[in-house]
């Protein structure tokens, strides 16, 4: 039994019905009815192309819609875009006795806005980009004063090469508000996924209040709906009436709802353009793209007053440093910076309480004051446009400055300075500028001993924030010294179980993981997670990074089927509670996929890597060290695919950069001058990799700590190179050398010692020395290779 509704809707005319009225055409089928026309598909002959015919429903067409129809149709046919569906024909045919209008117009073959956005994956700024390319064809219609009326994603379709078409101009504004709110009663089903774009001037019937600002509205729930994932208002099941209430509660409340789903710029722009009143809307579809468009080049954007702070905030990202960073640099500088300062002088609950008193609440508004006048007058004032040397001020140079500032500037006031002092660091740390950040942790920690020269528990937290920077800076020694001192200062004050000791033992065990202190590092890995796991869940961040320093051990042994699941736990563990764009995220993303690469699963480990690397070039400078973990693992999964030049750029890029940012001294550097060498002597370039061997063995104990592998291996490399020129009694002793260094560091058993032995396997073998060749293969002992060499 057909629905009511389907009994209300007037019939659709056969193609057969109607083919003959249109000559010059050939009519393929229909393609779509709405309730104001249908849409068929032809083939017109001359010129011959693919069209699309539209017509006005024989039910809405009187002498009068007409007249109107006519006038509109040939404004309309004047509109000339690439985003709109071009108009090539405007005319009439005779149906029934009378005389009916159509369209003839461009066919566009594509999907609607939605489908082709998820079918295609697309990010964040694409999704922008796309809709300022929609806003550029609404524009051109609003310059010529032809409003559209009926926005909505279903009438925007992208083409198979991804541009935006938009579709069905003039098609609504042919007929008067009345008939529009007569097709709605008879046709809710159809007119819901309209009403859901409809401004509020709209839904009230206002014709005199329905101008191009009317489109912005509808412009501004398309985008909600394009950005967030969701409608403003879901209406599917509701009645007209309750549709429209459901629609004004929503207009009435988009404030909040924008601010949650959106937050930052976008959201605030999609905010203007929903405004309920149309005066503090943009001006037209025109203005909003320009404002799209400032948000994708990191500009500040006019639906927000241009204040200072703002403007700091934008400058940041526009030089490319991470955006997630900036914010929380700015959060603190700027909203949370009170916040801060209280919360970096209290230690522990007892602490807090004791901070009841009257003197100190006195002596904290005393600190917050002292703090803001800081951030007016020496950092935000840095970024001031009106008083810096240079309006392209980077943060990293706002951050220096403000470090130059605050020497002697608080003698008196200790608490002050070691809040704004842990603030920079942290703001150093999160621009991947550790070496910048490191004396703020010092002068700090230094500031909030006791009076006495006591460690404290709040020096002793910016002394764990020290080890780790010191870590991040490839100085393992020195943050081993660092995070004794501490774990010997906690253990004395707090339950083992501590977050505090927990930290400390963790960070302990990843300083002896990358010094390759393997047997050192297991115990306490496996001690932390366990503890953490107990304490605060499987989900809390600080377990997730336990379960991501345990995979890297296993990665360590050559274990990556033990590496994979934990790594995969703790990828979809942050996933969940940080974000796609946390950094932790992105590093845990380019670890599994060694992991993969390891086990031999090269796509997974590819497409993975490639998708972490569209976000970080996004958000981060092209050296921030997260980048670079993600860009040597793309090397290692295309070298051990045989894709050996595209993995030397990925090699040569990563060492770049990381010796630019970090220096060659830093143990990550050298790791990855090591992947370039063996890549570049694979190709052949034996002088080149030659030469890298020679810088890695020319740096010292801090760097490359005497008895790591990797010393041993680039002996190794360095004794490959030689063999490759001739020099073969230079090598051998350098290679065996090599051999018993990796032997010393990881054991026989480590399949990394397997690999080196077999390279001096392959020397000996090369030379045709056979007796030392087979002996060298089975040697397990410093005695056996020893030997070997003898024979």
């Amino acid at each position: 039994m057909p629905s009511v509704s389907g009994l209300l809707r007037p019939a659709t005319p056969a193609v057969g019905a109607i083919a003959e009225g249109f000559p010059g055409y050939r009519l393929v089928g229909l393609i779509g009815e709405g309730g104001m026309g249908l849409v068929y598909e032809a083939e017109q002959l001359h010129p011959r192309r693919r069209v699309a015919l539209k017509v006005l429903h024989p039910s809405l067409v009187t002498p009068g819609r007409l007249r109107r129809f006519e006038q509109e149709s040939e404004l309309l046919a004047r509109l000339t875009h690439p985003g709109i569906a071009a108009i090539y024909e405007v005319g009439t045919y005779r149906a029934g006795g009378s005389e009916r209008p159509f369209f003839a117009m461009e066919y566009v073959d594509g999907s609607e806005l939605l489908e082709h956005a998820a079918r295609q994956r697309l990010g964040m700024r694409e999704r922008v980009a796309l809709l300022a390319e929609v806003c550029d064809a609404v524009g051109h219609a609003h310059g010529r004063g032809v409003v559209h009326r009926d926005l909505k994603p279903s009438n925007i379709m992208v083409t198979a090469d991804g541009r935006a078409k938009v579709l069905d101009f003039g098609v609504a504004s042919t007929t008067d508000p009345d008939t529009m709110l007569a097709t709605m009663r008879t046709e809710s089903g159809a007119m819901i996924g309209t009403l859901a774009y409809m401004s509020p001037e709209q839904l009230a019937g206002d014709s005199g209040e329905i101008d191009v600002r009317s489109d912005v509205y509808s412009l501004g729930a398309v985008a909600y709906e394009l950005l967030s994932g969701r409608r403003l208002c879901e209406l599917s099941g509701t009645s007209f009436p309750q549709a429209v209430l459901a629609l004004q509660r929503a207009q009435e409340t988009s404030f909040g709802t924008v601010g949650r789903d959106l937050p930052g710029d976008i959201g605030t722009v999609v905010l203007k353009a929903l405004a309920a009143e149309p005066g503090r809307r943009y001006a037209d579809a025109a203005a909003l793209a320009a404002d799209l468009r400032r948000y994708l080049q990191n500009e500040p954007i006019v639906a927000r007053p241009p204040t200072t702070a703002y403007v700091l905030s934008k400058l940041a990202s526009r030089h490319r440093v991470l955006v997630w960073s900036t914010a929380c640099v700015l959060l603190v500088f700027v909203g949370g910076f009170v916040a801060t300062a209280l919360g970096l002088i209290r230690a522990t609950r007892a602490e807090l309480a004791l901070q009841a008193s009257v003197t100190e609440a006195r002596s904290q508004t005393a600190i917050a004051e002292a703090i803001n006048e800081f951030l007016n007058e020496d950092i935000l004032s840095a970024a001031d446009p009106t008083r810096a040397e240079s309006p392209d001020i980077t943060m990293r140079e706002v951050l220096e400055r403000a470090s130059e500032r605050i020497e002697g500037r608080f003698p008196d006031q200790p608490s002050v300075e070691a809040a704004i002092r842990l603030t920079l660091a942290q703001a150093f740390e999160r621009l991947g500028i550790a070496g910048a950040a490191e004396p703020h942790w010092r002068r700090a920690a230094s500031l909030l001993l006791s009076p006495s020269g006591e460690p404290t528990p709040t020096s002793a937290n910016a002394m764990a924030s020290l080890a780790t920077n010191l870590m991040n800076q490839g100085r393992y020694t020195d943050a081993i010294e660092v995070i004794r001192t501490n774990l010997e200062f906690f253990e004395s004050r707090v339950e083992p179980d501590s977050d505090e000791i927990l930290r400390a033992k963790g960070n302990l065990a990843v300083a002896y993981l990358q010094m390759g202190r393997l047997a050192e590092a297991a115990p306490l890995l496996a001690e932390t997670l366990e503890g953490k796991r107990a304490a605060f869940g499987d989900r809390d961040p600080s377990t997730l990074t336990s379960i991501n320093n345990l995979a890297g051990l296993y990665i360590s042994l050559d274990r990556p089927a033990e590496a994979e699941p934990l790594y995969r736990e703790a990828f979809e563990g942050r996933l969940e509670v940080l974000g796609e764009a946390d950094p932790r995220t992105l590093t845990t993303m380019s670890a599994l996929a060694w992991s993969l690469t390891d086990l031999g699963r090269y796509d997974e480990a590819e497409s993975l890597l490639r998708g972490a690397l569209a976000v970080m070039d996004q958000r981060l400078d092209a050296g921030h060290p997260i980048r670079l973990v993600a860009v040597n693992s793309l090397g290692n999964t295309l070298y051990q695919t045989g894709r050996y030049e595209e993995a030397e750029r990925q090699f040569a890029e990563a060492a770049r950069l990381r010796e630019e940012s970090l220096g060659l001294a830093h143990l990550d550097t050298l790791l990855t001058v090591s992947n370039l060498a063996e890549t570049r002597l694979t190709l052949g370039r034996v002088d080149e990799a030659k030469a890298l061997y020679e810088r890695m063995l020319a740096q010292d104990e801090s760097s490359l700590p005497d008895g790591h592998w990797a010393r041993g291996d680039a002996r190794i490399g360095l004794g490959l190179c030689l063999k490759q020129l001739g020099r073969i009694e230079e090598a051998e002793p350098i290679l065996i050398e090599g051999l018993r260094r990796v032997l010393r560091s990881i054991g026989a058993s480590h399949p990394k010692f397997v690999s080196a032995r077999d390279k001096v396997w392959g020397f000996y073998d090369g030379i045709g020395r056979a007796d030392a060749a087979a002996a060298i293969r089975v040697a397990s002992t410093d005695r056996e290779i020893e030997e070997a060499a003898g024979r």
